[in-house]
């Protein structure tokens, strides 16, 4: 696919003009719907695509609230070791693995019932095919922001070691319990409370409510998205639905996809969901990002798995 000579410029864009707009990006947020609506009147720009927003509820604090009652799950395993109860111990910190893994890796969403509901927004187009639609491309990125953290802030070096020590504590606490088991030595318990000057300061980890500025995570994909929609409703593809998604609440446990899966679980045709990621050079206070290349290297893919469906209308280089 040929793209336009300014498709790069056009997204460096709209990532500095809406970044600096609406710098407070996060679901639950003032403001996200008004953000959702200047996101939505954006994809307008785009002639021969459909564009609507849906709004949808989700309860976004428990991606990270988990995080309190863990502190204290830990101290309470620091506890059980000092009175010996390792099986008591073994419990906390097995909790704290069990439920961290499940969060961030599973995604589960069931502790999320402790928290409060709020609002979010996916906004999402399409563009429909020459012919009779067969296969579907789906084009998903998403346009909320991470929190800034006060780790980051005020010791950016050491935020990556930070983090790995708190996670690397809970495993040391297992190890301790293990040991007080088997009644082994007391000094084997004492990685656990070393442990715990690592994971104390993760009380205040979320004091701090500010948004990063969101320009590589993820809102140059946003715009990427937008571009390759632009591309593509230019000369449309043959048995090929697109769908474009920018998606909320995905810094929260990627809620805002979740929501949208489940409301259009009847409406999927067999395809392929290619997602979008820039991770670029940022800065808290700042929208610092180098420009995006362009054309992204899965602009090609996705016209090579159009052409499955009988090639591509106009699209030669397909």
């Amino acid at each position: 696919m040929a793209a336009s000579a300014d498709a790069g410029e056009q997204v460096w864009k709209f990532v500095a003009e809406f970044a600096a707009r609406f710098p407070q990006r996060h679901l639950g947020f003032p403001g996200m719907r008004e953000a959702a609506a200047a996101l939505e009147q954006a994809w307008r720009s785009v002639p021969g695509m459909t564009v609507e927003s849906e709004s949808f509820t989700a309860r976004g604090g428990g991606f990270l609230g988990w995080l309190h009652p863990a502190v204290l799950l830990y101290l309470a395993g620091c506890v059980a070791l000092a009175f010996r109860s390792g099986w008591s111990a073994a419990a906390c910190f097995l909790l704290i693995l069990g439920w961290g893994g499940g969060r961030f890796i599973l995604y589960w969403r069931w502790p999320d019932r402790l928290f409060r509901l709020c609002s979010g927004w996916n906004v999402t187009g399409r563009i429909e095919p020459a012919g009779t639609v067969s296969q579907l491309v789906i084009l998903a990125a998403h346009w909320d922001a991470a929190l800034v953290f006060r780790w980051i802030e005020t010791a950016p070096c050491r935020y990556a070691c930070r983090v790995a020590l708190a996670g690397a504590a809970p495993v040391c606490g297992v190890l301790a319990a293990g040991a007080v088991i088997a009644d082994m030595a007391f000094w084997w318990s004492l990685p656990a409370w070393c442990g715990a000057a690592a994971v104390a300061p993760v009380w205040r980890f979320l004091d701090d409510r500010r948004c990063s500025p969101g320009a590589g995570d993820n809102l140059a994909g946003v715009g990427v998205v937008r571009e390759i929609a632009r591309e593509i409703a230019c000369a449309p593809l043959r048995h090929t639905r697109v769908i474009t998604a920018a998606f909320d609440g995905e810094e929260c446990g990627l809620l805002g996809a979740f929501a949208w899966r489940e409301r259009h679980a009847g409406q999927r045709n067999t395809g392929v969901c290619a997602e979008f990621r820039y991770r670029l050079p940022l800065r808290n206070t700042q929208c610092a990002a180098e420009r995006p290349q362009w054309p992204d290297p899965s602009f090609r893919r996705i016209g090579r798995f159009a052409g499955k469906g009988g090639g591509t209308a106009g699209n030669p280089a397909v």
